[in-house]
């Protein structure tokens, strides 16, 4: 639906929603959920929405903008302050309510992923993710250019990269490392990719 452009219609974008609502009641469950099978968790797909409603933003802060107006860059700063929050409150407090809550089939989901190097790939994707973005939205200078803008894009992009291999890698260990790499590397292509067909097509 997105290559076919169908969002470019208010009805296709409603449908579009309504597809990927859907789709996300069932694959992060499958996808990531069923690498240790006796996990579960009502509110995972929701999560992955969010996220990947922050992901999508701040992957249009790098497409060249049609309207690369002060106020269009503050409005994109914005929205990508709203769901970053969203997506720390959402992720912390599922984390919060599971620990504590002490259930043992929920607890040893965070717990394999506490040794070795996966919690510092978690606080990394934390900082350059979440922590560092929030602060430098606050600044007023930073939401009205564009330059900036993309620099917190990138720099989102990566975090949740190192969020989501937190949430898989460790189960496959260290030799999946290097796939995954692959896989960043791929997307990143596709990312410029993007960014100069709009250019291509101008001068086509």
């Amino acid at each position: 639906m997105a290559w076919r452009n169908v969002w470019k219609s208010p009805l296709g974008a409603g449908l579009g929603l309504v597809v990927h609502g859907i789709l996300l009641t069932f694959i992060p469950a499958d996808w990531i959920l069923t690498l240790r099978p006796v996990s579960s968790s009502a509110g995972v797909g929701l999560g992955f929405g969010i996220e990947q409603m922050f992901a999508a933003l701040a992957f249009a802060t790098l497409l060249p903008q049609r309207i690369a107006t002060p106020r269009a860059n503050r409005d994109l700063a914005g929205m990508m302050l709203t769901t970053l929050l969203a997506t720390v409150y959402f992720d912390y407090m599922q984390f919060v309510i599971i620990w504590y809550g002490n259930i043992p089939d929920k607890v040893n989901w965070f717990v394999t992923r506490a040794y070795g190097v996966w919690p510092v790939v978690m606080f990394v994707g934390f900082a350059l993710g979440a922590a560092i973005p929030f602060l430098a939205i606050l600044h007023p200078r930073v939401r009205a250019n564009a330059g900036p803008l993309r620099i917190l894009g990138v720099l989102v992009l990566t975090g949740i990269a190192l969020h989501i291999a937190w949430l898989t890698l460790p189960v496959f260990g260290y030799g999946c490392v290097v796939p995954a790499l692959l896989s960043v590397i791929a997307v990143g292509l596709f990312v410029q990719m993007a960014r100069l067909q709009p250019a291509r097509l101008r001068h086509g």
